[in-house]
């Protein structure tokens, strides 16, 4: 895969310091979001080469909140599943527990537990896996609107449960085809919501000043005002919204 990312907005490791051959690169981009600076960390669907690296961003960067843009069989055909199914794996300095799962409606909830192997760090840090259910493989858009500012919603209600310093990660088989559709779709709500008003190319152009390759056809900007006509009929009135 292409680095889309430049320096200046790279997230740089830093709990797998000790290990050998360590360089502290990652392939990952933060990402604005429409209130807060480097509320998202984007990132592709980690390698088997570079799964420590995955979940030493995690941890890092207290990414308390995964999104996985793909259905959990294409992440299945794609081999690219980076948790247990059942009780521990560990990756490289990294221990993961699998606590729960659960199927919501459009997305199934994994809840995993994360612990540095470090016997100098006794916390651990809990990690809620959401899998997309509604966008198909050969799809470039998502098949429920209404669904996925649900899932939006409920990203925004676990943040404001979690200290300042966390994020949200979210993730795709490449870092850009699918993630930047979700994190611009909070932007757009938020702006809705915040500000009474709608900008999607300014929202669109904020996620291309730090990866070129997000929103990366038509189809997806497209549903950028799907998405906010959706999310506006959710409202009784719009009274309170600038046209």
């Amino acid at each position: 895969m292409s680095d889309y990312t430049g320096d200046h907005y790279r997230p740089i490791l830093m709990s797998s310091m000790n290990e050998q051959n360590f360089s502290g690169y990652i392939n990952a981009v933060f990402i604005n979001s429409n209130c807060q600076d480097d509320a998202f960390v984007v990132t592709q669907l980690p390698l088997k080469k570079t799964l420590s690296d995955f979940w030493s961003l995690v941890w890092d960067y207290k990414c308390t909140l995964v999104v996985l843009m793909h259905d959990p069989q294409d992440v299945s055909e794609l081999n690219a599943q980076f948790w247990p199914e059942k009780g521990v794996i560990r990756h490289g300095g990294f221990s993961i527990k699998k606590i729960s799962k659960a199927t919501m409606a459009g997305y199934r909830e994994t809840t995993l537990c994360i612990k540095h192997t470090d016997e100098s760090q006794q916390t651990s840090l809990e990690v809620k896996l959401w899998q997309l259910k509604i966008w198909p493989k050969n799809e470039t858009v998502p098949q429920s609107p209404s669904v996925f500012i649900g899932l939006i919603g409920m990203m925004e209600k676990h943040q404001q449960q979690q200290e300042s310093d966390c994020h949200v990660l979210v993730t795709c088989c490449d870092g850009a085809s699918r993630s930047g559709l979700f994190c611009a779709g909070a932007i757009v709500c938020d702006q809705i919501r915040s500000e009474g008003c709608l900008d999607v190319s300014q929202a669109v152009r904020s996620l291309k000043k730090r990866r070129i390759q997000l929103i990366p056809n038509k189809d997806q900007y497209t549903f950028c005002y799907t998405l906010a006509q959706s999310y506006l009929d959710s409202f009784e009135t719009y009274g309170n919204f600038k046209h």
